[in-house]
């Protein structure tokens, strides 16, 4: 047996959203921030929710580094530093109590942004998120030491990539980027260190 709906009004239809309001709604929603402990288990679900949101464009690379995690550490830890090792980040300056502003350039679209650390694990981790609303995006690099002077290095990336997403181009054109950023990093850190 089917379960019955109760009638609409007579004179009465259904409206679906439209494109615009479904916009507006996404262009004016909170900005994500982590949930404090005393928020509960349903306060972390809507941040993971939102933070693997579908509209977001995830990539995650790695590679090997033959020197020690705290000196990678040290140079992804300077946000001021960061333009000289990865070449999509064009600035970065600070902007106020733990808040940096941000300028990234992928495939020639522009985004500027503040951004506030919200991990830091010396020498382990650091993550930055946006703090600007309606800019989504986060960095995280990571550290993890193979031997006493080589490290797998770790950075993960997401950001809202708009037409390039929903076309599927962004997730191969951004993994790329990345995965050679890395490489030119490695290749930086092991001339300077001797490895």
């Amino acid at each position: 047996m089917r379960p019955t709906r109760s009638p609409r009004p007579s004179g009465t239809r259904a409206i679906a959203p439209t494109a615009a309001s479904r916009r507006d709604r996404w262009e004016n929603r909170s900005p994500r921030a982590s949930p404090s402990a005393d928020e509960g288990p349903t306060a972390a679900w809507r941040t993971c929710a939102r933070r693997y949101d579908s509209r977001m464009t995830h990539v995650s690379e790695s590679i090997d580094i033959g020197v020690p995690a705290e000196t990678i550490y040290a140079l992804f830890d300077d946000t001021q530093a960061l333009p000289s090792l990865v070449s999509f980040v064009k600035s970065v300056e600070p902007a106020g109590d733990n808040l940096t502003h941000w300028v990234v350039e992928v495939a020639g679209v522009k985004r500027e942004f503040d951004a506030k650390r919200v991990v830091a694990e010396a020498p382990v981790r650091s993550r930055w998120e946006s703090a600007t609303p309606g800019v989504d995006f986060s960095i995280e690099a990571r550290t993890d030491a193979t031997g006493p002077t080589s490290t797998r290095f770790s950075l993960d990336a997401e950001f809202d990539a708009g037409r390039a997403e929903r076309l599927g181009l962004a997730k191969a054109v951004a993994g790329k980027l990345v995965s050679s950023e890395l490489k030119k990093v490695k290749q930086q850190l092991e001339a300077s260190h001797g490895a």
